[in-house]
């Protein structure tokens, strides 16, 4: 299994509240960012933006996901996992839980995302509002000593929930 198809699979991480005090100075203010985390990239890389979509399906969330946003056990869900580069870095990977009842009106929008990434989609529709965001802190052998942050939002749509996760990797700070 390539070293992307484990990090999103195995992992149950413990998510808590961001408190800044005691995070590294090059994680704060991307862990902080309250728009669009893709536009923020595109700006940093002007013309070296790339979305890669590493999956894009029907499947049942991980049993904290589907905790989180409120769905019954062995519920679907569209799960989404890219990687966002930056001229050719892989910089965060990202991965999106939409429940059904959520993807059922912006069915087509979402279907046709293909390499764009969601955020676009997430600031342009109306009455969508992020929550609290939550971090964790995850050590992987893949990536030796140095830990990895990862930050959690749920989102609502009118009141229909949307769950995303983004791991800021190293490249980014480098």
């Amino acid at each position: 299994m390539a070293m992307y198809e484990r990090f999103f699979a195995s992992h149950s991480w413990r998510w808590r509240l961001l408190r800044t005090r005691r995070l590294p100075t090059w994680v704060r203010s991307w862990l902080l960012e309250r728009d669009s985390l893709s536009r923020r990239l595109e700006q940093a890389c002007p013309g070296g933006f790339e979305v890669v979509v590493r999956c894009q399906r029907l499947a049942r969330p991980k049993t904290q996901e589907a905790r989180t946003l409120g769905l019954r056990h062995g519920s679907y869900a569209m799960i989404r996992e890219v990687t966002l580069t930056c001229n050719g870095r892989p910089c965060v990977h990202a991965r999106s839980v939409v429940p059904l009842a959520t993807l059922e009106p912006i069915r087509l929008r979402f279907r046709r995302l293909g390499v764009q990434p969601l955020g676009k989609l997430l600031f342009s529709l109306p009455h969508t509002h992020r929550g609290a965001v939550e971090i964790a802190r995850i050590r992987l052998p893949e990536y030796g000593r140095e830990s990895l942050w990862a930050r959690r939002s749920l989102f609502r749509i009118g009141d229909a929930p949307l769950l995303v996760v983004e791991a800021f990797l190293p490249a980014l700070h480098t």
